[in-house]
């Protein structure tokens, strides 16, 4: 048993557990590292942006892919500018990274997420993560026809 596992299986966890969030895509120019708190950490020598963020769980519907919504706290951030700056169609890939406040070099857990649908009002950003935008793709990128492919018709 790790000693993660082993705090947070104890009645009282006196470390806490931490969030990084690590969002990238082609057209930004470094990737947007935040963490789920209200200070600023360091791991594994990277720099990490305090920034309140929480995730709203996907509801069970029929017919539907699940999507979960990551819900950002935009208040003096600059959150905004940094989504602004992308391209049209870029396809944002989220990591997110459970760890714990004793150690916040090692990573217990990690996760890959697309975001798509990313909005902002005044107090908060919010996208939409999963793998509906991947799953409502063509599965074939080039379809034959007398028009791609006169050679065969």
């Amino acid at each position: 048993m790790s000693t993660f596992t082993a705090r947070k299986q104890r009645v009282t966890d006196t470390s806490g557990t931490l969030l990084f969030l690590s969002i990238s895509a082609t057209s930004l120019p470094a990737p947007l590292r935040i963490v789920n708190d209200t200070q600023d950490w360091v791991s594994q020598g990277v720099e990490y942006l305090g920034v309140p963020f929480s995730f709203k769980l996907p509801e069970d519907t029929r017919g539907q892919s699940p999507r979960a919504q990551l819900v950002l706290d935009n208040v003096g951030r600059g959150i905004s500018e940094d989504l602004e700056a992308l391209a049209p169609n870029d396809l944002l890939m989220a990591r997110l990274m459970l760890s714990d406040r004793a150690d916040p070099n090692v990573y217990e857990r990690d996760y890959y997420l697309p975001v798509t649908s990313v909005s902002i009002s005044g107090a908060t950003a919010s996208a939409q993560c999963g793998v509906d935008f991947l799953m409502r793709q063509q599965a074939v990128r080039l379809r034959a026809n007398p028009f791609t492919l006169p050679g065969i018709f």
